[in-house]
């Protein structure tokens, strides 16, 4: 079994704690932390940072006997199986681990949705692109090449992003630098070279004069939803399920004193929403297998199925799925109480 003592930190309601949160509240050490913001990518690493590293996993045998032992006491507390659900989520981690990590593409971008200009999205396509083979050739993360958020701003105002590159500035006032703080007091790295400048700045040209004919549409969310944003003009079904959800999420998570994404992330929330309201329209359709003879039993099932879609571990759907069943039961024809008295 690997073990990760971070999450044994969040099962026991630290939320998001590091190292060295997790040594001070379990064992009372305070440990140094003055290296965590260096370049953990340089090869090779220096003398200190090796140091460093060999002095954060010292009490880590010491620190997990002792975060085992406050689950296994908050189980038996409690009646619950915290310690299952720390193996199921080590097992998790360990399954996933090999899994390759996927650049985002520019569909991807955060913020992305708000650009409606097709030249600001084929520049948005375009300057991904570049970064993506600069960081590939560097061999460092995208971010540290162009930040996500730049490239957004660029496209979100084509005509003066040339402008915006060539002055080192955002359209919010952010540097346009590769990672680091900008000028309003964010993080800010080196400035950006002269060969990317000059590879940026063909790329939003090149943007700006393509065929109009070949520019790309505005990208749907993933799976083909639609921006949950307007579920609740245009979809009411799945804007009720979705505020719903994350209602119950949010005071199951408060009663077990953990963070409601450690149960689901928001992400997961909209996801299982948008598609059950998909399931319930097969409802009113009279399409929906067994509905009629079990509601109740058909409730539970589609909800497990979708949470076991989004990667739900078998605890968390055995936490979720009673939880969201009222919320879902609001919505189907026949209300699972009624069924459930019949």
């Amino acid at each position: 079994l690997l073990h990760d003592t971070q999450i044994a930190g969040r099962l026991l309601g630290f939320g998001q704690i590091g190292l060295a949160g997790m040594l001070e509240e379990l064992l009372g050490v305070t440990v140094a932390k003055d290296k965590g913001r260096e370049d953990w990518s340089a090869r090779p690493l220096p003398t200190d940072m090796l140091t460093y590293a060999a002095l954060d996993v010292e009490l880590l045998v010491e620190l997990l006997a002792t975060a085992m032992s406050r689950l296994r006491r908050r189980s038996e507390a409690e009646g619950l199986d915290r310690v299952g659900w720390y193996r199921q989520e080590c097992d998790h981690v360990s399954a996933d681990w090999s899994r390759p990590v996927q650049v985002p593409d520019w569909t991807r971008l955060r913020g992305i949705g708000a650009v409606r200009d097709p030249r600001g999205l084929e520049m948005a396509r375009r300057l991904t692109d570049i970064r993506t083979e600069v960081a590939r050739r560097r061999d460092t993360p995208p971010e540290k090449v162009l930040r996500s958020s730049v490239i957004v701003d660029m496209a979100r105002a084509p005509y003066q992003a040339e402008d915006m590159l060539r002055s080192g500035r955002g359209d919010s006032g952010r540097g346009v630098r590769h990672g680091g703080r900008g000028r309003s007091g964010g993080r800010q790295g080196p400035q950006m070279s002269r060969e990317l400048q000059a590879r940026l700045v063909a790329g939003v040209r090149d943007a700006l004069s393509v065929d109009a004919a070949v520019l790309p549409d505005r990208p749907r969310s993933p799976r083909g939803r639609p921006d949950h944003r307007t579920w609740a003009k245009d979809y009411p079904v799945a804007g009720r399920l979705a505020s719903g959800f994350r209602t119950a999420v949010d005071d199951l998570a408060e009663r077990l004193d953990l963070h409601p994404s450690e149960l689901v992330v928001s992400a997961s929330v909209r996801s299982v929403a948008w598609d059950a309201a998909q399931l319930l329209e097969t409802l009113d359709a009279g399409q929906a297998s067994g509905y009629a003879e079990d509601p109740v039993g058909w409730a539970e099932d589609a909800l497990g199925s979708l949470l076991t879609a989004q990667d739900a571990r078998a605890w968390q759907s055995d936490l979720l799925i009673p939880a969201l069943l009222p919320v879902i039961a609001e919505e189907m024809p026949c209300p699972v109480e009624d069924a459930t008295d019949d």
